[in-house]
C-alpha cells in the first residue's frame, strides 16, 4: 500500500527547496514466511523554489538525494498521524460507555 504524500519546502542536497508529491510505500514488518520489506520511494514529482521539474532517475540514483526525499515524506507522514492521534485524545470521552 503506497501514499502520495505532499512535500512542501524540503530541503534535498545539491538541489535545494522543493515542492511536490512523492509516492512512499512504507514498507511492512514481514512475517514467519515473508521477510520484511523497507520503506521506499516509489516515483518522485518534485519542483524546485526556481520552478525546475527534477528528473526522478537521477534522485532515485543519487543515495543523499534519495535519503532526503524519503526523510521528508516519513516526517509528513508522520506530522499527519500525529495530528490524527491529538484529534481522536481531543474528542475522546471517558464518560461515554462502551
Amino acid at each position: 500500500m503506497s501514499y502520495i504524500v505532499n512535500i512542501t519546502d524540503a530541503s534535498i542536497p545539491g538541489v535545494g527547496i522543493v515542492t511536490g508529491t512523492v509516492e512512499y510505500d512504507p514498507g511492512c514488518f514481514g512475517s514467519y514466511w515473508d521477510p520484511p520489506e523497507e520503506p521506499e520511494v516509489c516515483e518522485v514529482k518534485l519542483v524546485t523554489s526556481e520552478g525546475v521539474a527534477l528528473d526522478s532517475d537521477s534522485i532515485m540514483e543519487s543515495e543523499a538525494q534519495y535519503a532526503a526525499v524519503l526523510a521528508a515524506a516519513e516526517a509528513v507522514l508522520a506530522a499527519a498521524e500525529a495530528a490524527e492521534a491529538e484529534a481522536l485524545v481531543k474528542d475522546f470521552d471517558p464518560d461515554m460507555p462502551f
